[in-house]
């Protein structure tokens, strides 16, 4: 049965030199298939011109990131595991790496938290520590389509 959610995600990214820090909070839907949780969202953060249609993918040890149109990407996440993809956005393609070195998920009724610490790599140059706090939580209001 799909639901409604409200999700929130928080990124930090860190460098030798910097941190910023990345919030998007948006409407989706959830629904669980062969003992995963699918979360899908529009992320309007990455490309103004375009809407991205984001699906979060989760199970007990791993999620991975699909992203269409604005940007496109399969990103993976899997503790203590590299995973190489590639990342395309109106400003070229990239080759990215994932090395996850933390992956903590909770689970209830009404609300999902992930936290997932992962070194990032860009087109094979180290760009630093990142951390991606993620809460799925129900929203039971129905979505009403302007017409």
């Amino acid at each position: 049965m799909t639901k409604y959610v409200m999700v929130y995600i928080k990124g930090i990214q860190m460098d030798a030199l910097d941190t910023s820090n990345i919030e998007v909070i948006a409407r989706g839907q959830c629904y669980e298939k062969n003992n995963k949780l699918f979360v899908t969202y529009i992320d309007k953060a990455l490309n103004q011109d375009q809407q991205t249609k984001t699906t979060l993918k989760i199970s007990n040890h791993s999620m991975s990131i699909i992203r269409f149109g604005g940007a496109n990407t399969h990103m993976m996440f899997e503790k203590e595991k590299r995973h190489n993809t590639q990342y395309e956005t109106p400003l070229g393609t990239f080759e990215i790496s994932t090395v996850t070195k933390k992956f903590e998920i909770k689970q209830s009724e009404e609300e999902v938290i992930l936290t997932i610490g992962y070194s990032l790599v860009v087109d094979y140059v180290a760009m630093g520590e990142n951390t991606i706090h993620i809460k799925i939580k129900s929203d039971d209001t129905p979505i009403v389509s302007k017409i």
